[in-house]
């Protein structure tokens, strides 16, 4: 959907079913994000096939050489999507420079990604992946639409089945973003194809 973005991107409601291929910062929503790169409320189902830094949401996340201003986000997404490379490989996000770029209230479903070392869980490093439970990662695990997930560390919307999780966070944003509400699809999984909250931003 995004190949590249430098700089203040939001980027929600979106869903990718298509196979993505390429060699270098691959990801299923967005591939490489720099500064201030905010993927929110997406879903991957598509698979993601490269060979460094590789994510069934976002490939890369970077901040500026002089830190940046704002750290980037990837926010109550989702990825069932078979996701390989060969190093930096994750679930959701393929590589993040630094820690201070959060993944909160992100799910998938364990063995969907692998490296050229065996399977990896929702965030790459190089050679293998990081726990579910470090600085700025908020992850739970499904294996169903409808399983209660289970994980160490899935922030405040709790372990509940998937579609609750999800509009549990978009309950809490409702007022300050244009988060869609989650609604079942055909295959059962969830789609942000529900109503969204139009006066969203406007309240101080």
């Amino acid at each position: 959907i995004v190949g590249y973005s430098n700089d203040a991107l939001i980027l929600t409601n979106c869903v990718n079913y298509g196979p993505i291929r390429g060699n270098s910062f691959i990801g299923g929503i967005v591939g490489y994000t720099y500064d201030e790169g905010n993927v929110l409320n997406s879903a991957n189902f598509g698979s993601v096939t490269g060979e460094d830094c590789v994510g069934g949401i976002v490939g890369k996340t970077r901040r500026k050489n002089d830190g940046g201003k704002y750290p980037n986000n990837v926010l109550n997404c989702y990825n069932v999507g078979t996701v390989y490379g060969k190093t930096y490989v994750g679930a959701i996000v393929g590589g993040r420079q630094t820690t201070d770029d959060a993944v909160h209230q992100c799910y998938y479903v364990p063995g969907c990604a692998t490296n050229q070392n065996g399977a990896v869980k929702a965030v790459g490093i190089s050679g293998t992946s990081s726990t579910d439970s470090e600085k700025n990662l908020q992850i739970a695990c499904f294996t169903s639409y409808d399983s209660i997930m289970t994980g160490s560390s899935a922030g405040d919307c709790g372990l509940t089945n998937l579609i609750t999780a999800l509009n549990n966070w978009v309950k809490f944003w409702n007022d300050k973003q244009c988060n869609a509400k989650w609604e079942e699809g055909p295959d059962g999984y969830p789609l942000p194809i529900g109503k969204i909250n139009t006066n969203a931003g406007t309240k101080q």
